[in-house]
């Protein structure tokens, strides 16, 4: 990575799950896009997808995170 940007205040919404962040990395993946042949605009740190439940509904080609408040609390008991 030639630039990495660290973020100021910013408010992430998935699904129904809204989480306001302070500390962010940023980088431009568009020489990965171009070396595998897809588009990326983004990706979901360990950080993030750990406070979620992914759902992926292959029928309808769907993806939906859920957050449980709980979920931490409960995770930490193992």
């Amino acid at each position: 990575m030639k630039k990495v940007h660290e973020s100021g205040n910013v408010n992430f919404q998935f699904g129904k799950f809204q989480q306001h962040r302070h500390d962010l990395v940023a980088f431009d993946l568009k020489g990965l896009s171009d070396d595998v042949g897809t588009g990326f605009s983004g990706t979901l740190g360990f950080a993030m997808l750990w406070l979620l439940e992914i759902k992926i509904g292959y029928r309808d080609h769907l993806i939906d995170f859920q957050y449980d408040p709980n979920r931490l609390r409960l995770s930490s008991a193992y």
